[in-house]
């Protein structure tokens, strides 16, 4: 496999852009980004570098902007800030129908690598998203050809030589059960991190983000002042971030009632699934309402040159909620309420509303 089709150049993701998982950043910066700055003092007791970290938890919630983050903060202390050193692989893409292709296919990455540290003096970020796809557990027989254990033997035999590679590997799933044992035993993947749900503040933080450089409609936000004058100087950002979540986090349009031994009812909804993509997407949808309604405003007038787009409409983020929860009312979200009832730690009834 041509190292073309994984290697990237220039990432460019700041750890700022990441809200919230400040204690995934805070194990990231120790494991990877202090030994590299302080050579010295790691060397001082002997600490050995970090091989191989794995990033797990719930899709959507940034672990390939962790992996870009981590990538841009040791390119931020070299010379040569432009060549960040991270190879990106999804796990399917390594296999091939030809034999001993998948394993060179590995070994090919971490020659990668071997060439990158050569070049730069310091390591590449080797990336594996969908790990689960490509080192899944060799005893589950009913579910691994032969090939698979190859290329699972040829990672191991990799990972063992990684202080001559001076690479650093990342593996992202988002069901690390499915890993192979001998693949995430310390002194390959030293690191276990989980990347969270953002909770409701964080998805606060995550809506203002995504909103922030998008034109806004002043007019479709006026709000009615109450007599204690809540409404007062809340900025349209504010008001519409405030509304988006109110929406989000509504009990009464839950998906499931979980019932607990007390019965005492727990509601499972849009919330429960927010992450970080998923903000992402309803600000997109609302971005399509917008210049939806531009267009059709367009094609009504007679000099249409003249027409300038109004912003977005609190309708529009609305909306787009909505749509969003449409959308997912149907699907399995099997994983979400495993991890949501694991929580809760005592036997519970689960009744769909769908």
């Amino acid at each position: 496999m041509p190292t073309r089709l994984y290697a990237v150049d220039k990432v460019n993701v700041s750890w700022d852009s990441i809200i919230g998982q400040d204690n995934a950043k805070h194990q990231l910066m120790h494991a990877v980004i202090l030994p590299q700055r302080y050579p010295e003092i790691f060397g001082f007791y002997k600490k050995e570098p970090t091989k191989g970290i794995l990033l797990f938890g719930p899709p959507g919630c940034g672990k390939t902007m962790f992996a870009k983050a981590l990538a841009t903060e040791l390119a931020s202390s070299s010379a040569n800030r432009q060549d960040a050193g991270f190879i990106y692989i999804k796990g399917p893409e390594i296999f091939s129908k030809w034999m001993g292709e998948s394993e060179r296919n590995v070994r090919d990455i971490f020659d990668t690598a071997r060439d990158f540290k050569k070049r730069q003096n310091r390591p590449a970020v080797i990336f594996i998203d969908e790990a689960d796809s490509l080192l899944r557990n060799r005893t589950d027989d009913s579910d691994v050809s032969g090939g698979r254990r190859d290329v699972v033997a040829m990672f191991l035999a990799e990972m063992d030589g990684l202080e001559d590679t001076g690479g650093i590997v990342l593996l992202a799933t988002n069901r690390p059960s499915m890993l192979d044992s001998a693949v995430v035993r310390p002194g390959r993947i030293d690191l276990k991190i989980k990347i969270g749900r953002p909770n409701r503040s964080e998805a606060e933080k995550l809506c203002a983000y995504y909103l922030s450089n998008i034109p806004l409609h002043h007019d479709s936000f006026v709000r009615p002042i109450s007599s204690q004058g809540s409404g007062a100087g809340k900025i349209l950002l504010e008001i519409l971030v405030e509304s988006a979540m109110e929406r989000i986090y509504q009990d009464d349009r839950a998906y499931y009632e979980v019932i607990d031994n007390n019965d005492v009812i727990f509601h499972f909804g849009l919330g429960n699934l927010v992450s970080g993509a998923l903000i992402a997407g309803i600000v997109e949808q609302a971005k399509d309402l917008a210049a939806d309604r531009d267009i059709i405003a367009v094609e009504a007038l007679d000099h249409p040159d003249e027409y300038y787009p109004q912003g977005l409409w609190y309708e529009d983020l609305i909306g787009a909620v909505d749509s969003v929860w449409l959308q997912n009312q149907r699907l399995n979200h099997k994983d979400a309420l495993e991890e949501f009832v694991g929580k809760l730690d005592q036997p519970v009834q689960i009744k769909s509303l769908a």
